[in-house]
């Protein structure tokens, strides 16, 4: 996550344009970080997915596994199970196996204030001190993974920490913030409309001070229009 923030690669940047000059010239930290952050076509491969999709790769792992010890899934059924979930959770089945089960590759913000600066600055000291103390030193002290995320953060993991994470994240790369506010305001502009065209017309009554204009009576029992007289005015 670190690798794939604005800081870091504004502190990359300089450094690609030293060793790459022909390829990075001309080229902002911002364009750099649109570029590693680009949400791609969904891959059959873990390491090679985007951020957004990565989770789902490791979803599947983690299902077929526990199918697999629990005995609810078959050896032999692996890749039927494996395909069949990458189709339902990624719209897309691997062409072999080879690229599907078969496939193998071998908080501290909160509590650093000036992380951002100092990626940016090329100091990742800070965060390697950090890393160390809080999960590194640890070792297998905690029973499990979700025992360590309360030790280090004070709560289990949280899908929904990351879910506003990637929201927040990639509704501000791609601009979605602004896209809602246009559906908004077009929506508002259709219901304006809607109400100016079928909203009943009010004007003055002599006698009483305000009455309805009549609309085209609708037709009743006997044939008559069912109102459209002062005495109809839905105010009173």
């Amino acid at each position: 996550m670190v690798a794939l923030s604005p800081a870091f690669c504004k502190y990359l940047l300089p450094k690609l344009q030293e060793f790459f000059p022909d390829k990075f010239a001309g080229v902002t930290a911002e364009q750099l970080y649109a570029a590693i952050n680009k949400v791609m076509d969904p891959s059959y491969i873990r390491v090679e997915s985007d951020e957004v999709t990565y989770p789902m790769h490791v979803i599947i792992r983690y299902e077929i596994e526990k199918g697999l010890l629990e005995g609810s899934i078959k050896v032999e059924d692996v890749p039927k199970e494996w395909n069949s979930r990458m189709e339902q959770y990624l719209g897309c089945t691997p062409p072999s196996d080879a690229q599907g089960c078969l496939q193998i590759y071998n908080k501290a913000a909160s509590e650093i204030p000036d992380l951002d600066d100092l990626i940016a600055a090329g100091n990742f000291k800070p965060l390697k001190e950090w890393l160390n103390e809080k999960v590194h030193k640890l070792g297998s002290l905690h029973s499990s993974g979700d025992e360590l995320m309360v030790a280090v953060t004070g709560d289990r993991l949280q899908p929904s920490v990351l879910l506003q994470m990637l929201e927040k994240k990639y509704s501000a790369l791609y601009k979605l913030h602004d896209v809602k506010l246009q559906i908004h305001q077009r929506d508002h502009h259709k219901v304006e409309e809607h109400k100016a065209t079928s909203a009943p017309q009010f004007e003055r009554h002599p006698a009483h001070g305000h009455t309805v204009k009549e609309p085209p009576k609708k037709e009743g029992a006997g044939g008559k229009g069912t109102w459209g007289t002062w005495k109809d005015d839905p105010r009173e």
